[in-house]
């Protein structure tokens, strides 16, 4: 195939575009796109209505030929970029690099709505990572395994921070040991200030011998009706996911626990969104309980995000066998500060790095995954010999 030489137009998708929009997606992926969004004109439609989403488009003659999407969380001041997609016909014309350029401004300066965009780029080839660093994207680890489309796929973490970002970033606190490696990338990535570790008085846990059944409830509209209840009542702990609703409620009979997950319909990817969980209870043993009803309902990838300053609570998530994978900085904003978080995840298939293409610091993140695996999964604990 030959690359177009003109240059198509660059705007912003109206309600009209849906149908436009899904036959693009269906040309570049051949169905297996694994956001529903992409594919339901009526969802579809319903996104470009909402104000606080704006879908870059680019067309020549009529047709639609390029897309990114932004979401934006207004609250927070922050944006997710997804859904990059270009025509074969028309890649070599940097279509995606300016449709981003594009949708960063109107964000930013145009509507002043945010300090931080966010994105992540897949692994296949390196083109879409060397573009988000072209526009002063910042690297801050990988997702493995993280997505499925033709075959498992590991997506790397970007974001875009203006400067009043990092200036409101809170710093007054101690990072846990097992996440100072991967800050250390991040920092000179960012060229952010260092970090204390933390102490073994902050890693100090109480015990919580009590335990507590759990069960998995799948219903849509009860969990999403269920979680902005006792988000709503301040209930809830680690409730920091954006841009997700969840669709599964794991919960005890008497509802003193519950835990809030979002599972994809198309590519058994899950994050966990919040847990409402009295202090006499063990995080650990919560977290365990929910791997393994997640993964009796075919559940491959898990995620969860805990706030970097939460040493105990990283210190749980561990201990539950969840390995640092991203580390974002200035991630949320609340009461005038923007605070760091740290993402976790676990992966129920074989990891396969052979074909991964990555650029720059990427590679520093997959390699320091790697150690965390062997680490934790592969060093063989020594025993007393009797």
């Amino acid at each position: 195939m030959t690359t177009k030489l003109m240059t198509p137009n660059l705007r912003l998708a109206t309600p009209q575009d849906a149908t436009g929009i899904t036959v693009l997606y269906q040309l570049v992926y051949g169905g297996n796109y694994t956001n529903r969004l992409m594919r339901d004109t009526v969802l579809l439609t319903k996104f470009l209505e909402d104000a606080a989403n704006v879908w870059v488009i680019a067309e020549d003659q009529g047709q639609i030929v390029g897309s990114v999407v932004y979401e934006s969380d207004k609250l927070h001041r922050l944006a997710r970029a997804f859904g990059g997609a270009v025509m074969a016909t028309y890649r070599g014309c940097r279509i995606l690099e300016r449709a981003m350029v594009y949708a960063q401004e109107h964000l930013t300066n145009t509507l002043g709505l945010v300090d931080v965009i966010y994105a992540t780029t897949r692994t296949s080839t390196p083109a879409p990572q060397i573009v988000t660093e072209h526009l002063g994207y910042k690297k801050l680890g990988i997702f493995p395994n993280v997505h499925k489309t033709d075959v498992y796929e590991t997506h790397c973490l970007t974001a875009f921070f203006t400067t009043e970002a990092l200036w409101a970033r809170f710093q007054d606190f101690r990072l846990h040991p097992a996440i100072m490696n991967l800050y250390e990338i991040v920092r000179t990535e960012c060229t952010l200030a260092r970090l204390t570790p933390a102490n073994d008085g902050d890693l100090t846990l109480n015990d919580y011998p009590d335990s507590i059944q759990l069960e998995l409830i799948q219903a849509e509209r009860f969990a999403r009706c269920r979680f902005e209840g006792q988000r709503d009542k301040d209930l809830l702990h680690a409730h920091f996911y954006p841009f997700h609703s969840p669709n599964i409620v794991i919960s005890s009979p008497c509802q003193t626990v519950e835990i809030f997950v979002y599972k994809s319909e198309v590519d058994d990817h899950c994050v966990i969104m919040g847990v409402k969980k009295p202090r006499e209870y063990d995080f650990t043993n919560i977290l365990e309980q929910s791997v393994k009803l997640l993964n009796t309902i075919g559940v491959r990838y898990l995620e969860i995000l805990v706030r970097a300053d939460k040493a105990k609570t990283i210190e749980r998530v561990l201990r539950a066998r969840f390995l640092p994978c991203a580390y974002f900085p200035a991630f949320q904003l609340n009461n005038n500060h923007r605070y760091d978080f740290v993402v976790l995840s676990r992966t129920f298939e074989i990891l396969d790095f052979r074909h991964l293409k990555l650029a720059g610091k990427n590679r520093i993140y997959l390699e320091e995954y790697i150690r965390n695996i062997q680490e934790q999964f592969l060093k063989p604990h020594q025993t007393m010999e009797s």
